[in-house]
């Protein structure tokens, strides 16, 4: 064991961050510096970090466009009626526009509610708990308790609304969601740390096929 921590701290000391910051998502979230900036862009972000990342990121940067300089103001104020246009015609592989519209609409409905992502969170976060599932599914389950109607005309839920609000109470493995928690929780490298009330012990690294191999 001594020497496979000796090789992995030498991985770990020569690896170049900075060149993987480049081709990483999380790019896109350290743009901004206010923390309800960085964990609105970094939702959206994870949200739809699946596939090619030269196909996902351009659809981020469609849906973060609208904000400027301060997404987590224009999201918290967002107009369903009055600023729907600014995201007719995007749309992502299994996610369909309406989609997209109905993931920004619960996101503003959040920020109305809980000022924060973060506030949202520690609510359901307990620290007595092992790690950060039940807290997670309780994160996702107030998305998905937000009608729809607003956007699909009734309160649906379509598939590729909750392939983007994957929950560990559907048994998933909840690769992004989890990704989107390592970003703000953990506090070296690339990774921003603004989430410090959770430690970082408590996040979960999921497995699936690709990881394991």
């Amino acid at each position: 064991m001594k020497s496979l921590k000796k090789k992995l701290d030498r991985f770990y000391r020569e690896y170049d961050f900075q060149k993987r910051l480049r081709q990483d998502p999380i790019e896109i979230p350290h743009r901004y510096s206010n923390p309800v900036d960085i964990e609105t862009a970094g939702f959206i972000a994870s949200c739809f970090a699946y596939g090619r990342i030269s196909l996902f990121k351009p659809v981020i940067e469609k849906i973060l466009k609208p904000g400027g300089k301060n997404p987590g103001d224009f999201f918290l104020n967002f107009s369903l009626d009055k600023e729907r246009k600014y995201f007719e015609g995007i749309s992502y592989r299994f996610n369909k526009g309406r989609d997209v519209l109905c993931l920004v609409h619960m996101l503003s409905e959040t920020l109305r509610e809980w000022g924060s992502l973060k506030e949202l969170f520690l609510h359901h976060y307990n620290q007595d708990h092992e790690d950060i599932k039940e807290a997670l599914h309780g994160f996702v389950g107030h998305f998905l308790g937000i009608r729809t109607s607003a956007v699909y005309g009734k309160n649906l839920k379509p598939p590729g609304l909750m392939q983007l609000l994957a929950s560990p109470g559907n048994n998933s493995s909840c690769k992004r969601m989890n990704l989107f928690l390592r970003w703000m929780v953990r506090r070296r490298d690339i990774d921003f740390g603004i989430w410090d009330a959770v430690p970082p012990s408590k996040l979960i690294i999921p497995l699936d096929t690709h990881i394991a191999r």
